[in-house]
């Protein structure tokens, strides 16, 4: 029950790097001013289209993998007009908002990440004039008072989080607390350690409107930053699964719910199953990603993004 709660946060560390890398991003386009509305558009379009590009490529995946066990017409049903509403919402990734079916129930997040690449440059806009601590204190009171738990609502917090650890250069000083020290990267690694088991308790608990999610995922960030990142061989691996991460979220669900469930089951413990689960998504990767390269898919979806931002900033 430990390692299914812990293997939970993923969603909260997608949130928490995406928004701290599209914040960070939006920093050094736009260091002291804000963008006009054409770069703002352009830095947002481009951000979508990169996710969408890669979110098409798994739908066609899972289109064209039907017989090996969840079909169209299993997911949405055989009203015609209803089935094409419910592909077109599924085709964009918002299904989700619209409680229709999908194809991948991971496929929810793709919602979320769409809210995310659309607030997080309107978050910076808005840190310039009154910081961003105040639209996050704001968040909470009005969850807190609503009791809205949806989860898109929820990771709005761990969203606002990355934002202000981007603003306040967090990861960037406690990189350089303590550097002359003898111990100091050991009193760090231990601090963040601590702080990650701390808010990992109160999340098996409560999450607290999202705030357990939020410092779970910060606190993880600074323990991988801190000490993970300085072993070598560990750093080479975890940078090459990052590279397929996303084409791993996208397929993973799939393999072990619908297409090969008792080929994944039959290894009966939790860590083989998670291991061989994780090296057959890393194999449907490498070969999405080989297959692209093939057909020129990226290449192409590239010149349609320039197209339509016209060469906007990137």
């Amino acid at each position: 029950l430990f390692f299914a709660l812990l293997a939970k946060i993923c969603v909260a560390i997608f949130v928490f790097l995406s928004a701290y890398g599209i914040a960070y991003t939006y920093q050094r386009q736009f260091p002291k001013r804000l963008p006009e509305k054409k770069e703002l558009c352009s830095f947002v379009f481009r951000r979508y289209w990169k996710l969408m590009s890669a979110y098409w490529a798994a739908f066609a995946l899972s289109v064209i993998c039907q017989p090996f066990g969840r079909t169209m017409i299993d997911v949405y049903g055989k009203d015609l007009k209803a089935s094409i509403l419910y592909f077109i919402f599924d085709f964009f990734g918002v299904s989700y908002i619209f409680s229709t079916p999908t194809l991948n129930e991971a496929w929810w997040y793709m919602s979320l990440a769409q809210a995310i690449i659309l607030l997080v440059p309107l978050l910076m806009m808005l840190e310039k004039k009154i910081g961003i601590v105040y639209p996050t204190v704001l968040l909470i009171v009005m969850m807190y008072f609503t009791r809205l738990v949806n989860p898109d609502i929820v990771y709005f917090v761990t969203m606002n989080l990355g934002v202000l650890c981007c603003v306040c250069n967090v990861f960037e000083r406690y990189g350089k607390l303590w550097q002359d020290k003898r111990f100091g990267v050991l009193f760090k690694t231990l601090i963040a350690g601590a702080g990650f088991l701390i808010a990992l308790s109160f999340r098996f608990s409560y999450n607290y409107f999202g705030l357990s999610d939020a410092f779970t995922a910060m606190f993880l960030a600074l323990l991988v930053n801190t000490a993970l990142i300085r072993i070598p061989v560990v750093t080479q691996v975890l940078q090459y699964l990052g590279k397929h991460s996303g084409n791993m979220f996208h397929v993973h669900n799939q393999m072990y719910s619908y297409y090969f469930l008792g080929f994944f089951y039959s290894f009966q413990n939790w860590f083989l199953i998670l291991l061989v689960l994780t090296a057959a998504s890393l194999l449907v990767s490498i070969v999405m990603e080989w297959l692209k390269r093939v057909i020129r898919y990226n290449e192409f979806m590239d010149k349609i993004c320039n197209k339509i931002t016209a060469g906007g900033p990137s």
